[in-house]
C-alpha cells in the first residue's frame, strides 16, 4: 500500500512543479514582452495570471482544514487581486471593486501579520509593504495620493530587505548550514541590485542614459531569478523550525 501511495504521489508532485514552472515562465515572459513592447504580451500575462489564480485556489483546497486561516484568506484575496488585474487588462467591468477589496484586504492582513511578529526589525517588512500596497491602490484608481508615502515605504522596504538577508547570513556563519547561508548571501546581493535599480527609477530615471524599459526588463530578470532562488532554498535539506519564520 505504501508503494502504491508513493507511486501515486510522484506524478502529482511532478504535475504541481510543472504547473508552477509554466505559470512562472508565462508571467516572466509576459512582463518582459510588455516592457520591451513586443507583441503577445497581453496573452502571455493573462495566461500566466489565470494559471496563478488556479494554483491559489488549489492551495486553498489543499489546506481546507481548517478553512479560515491567514494563508487561505491571503490566497483568496490573491485570487480576487489577480482577477481584478485580468479584468483591468481586458477592460471588463468590476475590475475596480475586485482590486479595492483585495488590496485593502491584503494590506490589513499584512499589517496584522506584522503586529503578530515578535522581532520589530522583521515586522518592518510586512508593515512597509502593507503601506505600499494600500497607496498603490490610490495610484491604480487614479485617486489623489501622497506619492512620497507610497514610494517612500516601498524604498524603505527595498532597503530593509537586503539588510535582513545579510544579517541572517551572518547569524548562520558559525552554523553547519553553509548551503542555506550561501542562499541568503545570494538573495541579499540580488535584493541590493534591485534596490539600486529602484532608486535609479524613482530618483534618477535619466542617469547614465539608460532607457526605462531596459531597466524594467532587467528588474524582471532579477525578480525571476529571486523567485527561483526561493524555490531552491525551500527544497534544501536541513531546513528546520528555526527557519519557519524566515
Amino acid at each position: 500500500m505504501v508503494i502504491v501511495r508513493i507511486t501515486f504521489l510522484k506524478p502529482t508532485v511532478m504535475i504541481k512543479n510543472t504547473s508552477y514552472a509554466l505559470t512562472g515562465a508565462l508571467l516572466f515572459f509576459g512582463f518582459l514582452f510588455k516592457f520591451m513592447y513586443w507583441p503577445g504580451a497581453g496573452v502571455l500575462l493573462v495566461s500566466g495570471l489565470l494559471g496563478m489564480a488556479i494554483l491559489l485556489i488549489a492551495k486553498i483546497i489543499e489546506h481546507r482544514s481548517p478553512l479560515v486561516t491567514r494563508q487561505n484568506i491571503a490566497c483568496l484575496l490573491g485570487v480576487f487581486y489577480i482577477l481584478g488585474v485580468i479584468f483591468k487588462i481586458m477592460h471588463y467591468p468590476g475590475a475596480g471593486i475586485m482590486l479595492m477589496v483585495s488590496m485593502v484586504g491584503l494590506s490589513i492582513l499584512l499589517a496584522e501579520f506584522a503586529l503578530s511578529m515578535r522581532k520589530v526589525l522583521h515586522a518592518l517588512l510586512p508593515l512597509l509593504f502593507s503601506v505600499s500596497l494600500f497607496f498603490a491602490l490610490f495610484k491604480i484608481m487614479h485617486w489623489p495620493k501622497p506619492d512620497y508615502i507610497m514610494y517612500g515605504s516601498f524604498l524603505a522596504f527595498s532597503a530593509v530587505f537586503p539588510i535582513l538577508l545579510f544579517k541572517r547570513a551572518y547569524e548562520l556563519k558559525s552554523s553547519s548550514s553553509k548551503e542555506i547561508r550561501s542562499h541568503y548571501l545570494i538573495g541579499g546581493l540580488m535584493a541590493t541590485v534591485l534596490l539600486a535599480a529602484e532608486l535609479k527609477l524613482t530618483l534618477y530615471p535619466d542617469l547614465w542614459g539608460t532607457e526605462v524599459y531596459q531597466l524594467l526588463a532587467a528588474k524582471t530578470l532579477l525578480y525571476g531569478g529571486f523567485v527561483l532562488l526561493l524555490q531552491r532554498t525551500r527544497k534544501l535539506n536541513g531546513l528546520s523550525s528555526q527557519f519557519k519564520s524566515d
